[in-house]
């Protein structure tokens, strides 16, 4: 089973016209970029995520050369108890080195396909019951080897 809900990671690069998306959706949006991404920056991340307005969709991208074993152990804690109101999406060098746990509680998003625009624009205003509805038909069009491959191409 995936599990989806506001923590995305993507090892895509968006294009400007996709962060304007992205700001359009959002009472706020933050712009993040870090070289080495540790505990003290995700501990950080978690205290900013905390101190944000409830009655405000907000929108941190964070940007990310490097992420350490222990920061993404955090961030599995902070994915597991982010606020309704808050979407976090990490953009990270290669998707294939997040630990398990941390990709599990993750959505996977797609920057590189000009195809895949729409989609994206589609998805964010989606309910959390409609998101779960439109990976389900994805995942049910084609038989996969594994579910690595599977959260891949949904």
């Amino acid at each position: 089973m995936i599990t989806l809900g506001r923590f995305y990671l993507t090892d895509g690069s968006p294009t400007d016209e996709e962060i304007a998306t992205l700001k359009k959706d959002a009472d706020r949006f933050f712009l993040f970029s870090y070289g080495k991404c540790g505990i003290d920056e995700a501990r950080g991340l978690r205290t900013l995520f905390d101190g944000v307005a409830q009655h405000e969709t907000v929108i941190f991208f964070i940007a990310v050369a490097s992420l350490t074993e222990e920061a993404q152990n955090a961030l599995l804690k902070i994915a597991e108890e982010l606020p309704q109101n808050i979407s976090a999406i990490f953009v990270v060098p290669s998707v294939s080195v997040i630990l398990p746990t941390l990709l599990s509680r993750s959505q996977i998003l797609s920057f590189e396909n000009t195809e895949s625009k729409q989609d994206i624009e589609k998805f964010l205003k989606m309910t959390y019951s409609e998101r779960l509805t439109f990976v389900g038909k994805l995942s049910d069009t084609k038989k996969y080897d594994d579910s690595a491959t599977m959260r891949k191409e949904v």
